[in-house]
């Protein structure tokens, strides 16, 4: 008896472990991620497998590795992603895609505001910076123009 429901966790671990990586997937799928978010999430999910997995093994079968067990999550996973998992992404991507499509358009509306706003606020800068950089170089020319009379002076005086 006991065997058996180790044989029965094992599957349901199998089956959980898929339906969570698919949950990943349809994130994927919504929001874009670059390499270094789908590494993080990657790590997290194999952290929580291998955890998980372990806990099974420590539990049910007292430490010792039992190879019906291995297939019972292989047969979990596979059943799973033969039957349920297309479905499940299919309609997880539909339903975040409806669900985030307001907070899209509204971040897309700030970000295109930032940009205008840092566009106008960069010709306005380099507009107040070009005086201020012919100031500055004005400055510096009459800065060597005086340092120069005073080091001739200074050889004069001294040779």
């Amino acid at each position: 008896m006991k065997e058996r429901e180790f044989l029965f966790y094992s599957f349901l671990l199998g089956v959980f472990i898929t339906f969570l990586y698919d949950f990943f997937r349809i994130l994927r799928r919504v929001i874009a991620h670059k390499g270094f978010w789908i590494s993080m999430e990657d790590f997290a999910f194999w952290t929580y497998t291998c955890m998980s997995v372990f806990l099974l093994m420590h539990r049910q079968g007292e430490g010792n590795l039992r190879w019906f067990a291995v297939m019972g999550a292989l047969a979990g996973m596979l059943l799973y992603k033969k039957t349920v998992s297309p479905i499940y992404i299919r309609f997880g991507t539909w339903l975040f895609t409806w669900l985030l499509w307001p907070i899209k358009k509204v971040v897309r509306c700030l970000t295109g505001l930032m940009r205008l706003a840092g566009t106008h606020m960069r010709a306005a800068v380099h507009k107040a910076g070009c005086g201020v950089q012919r100031k500055r170089k004005s400055a510096f020319f009459h800065l060597k123009k005086k340092l120069t009379f005073f080091v001739r002076l200074l050889k004069m005086t001294i040779g």
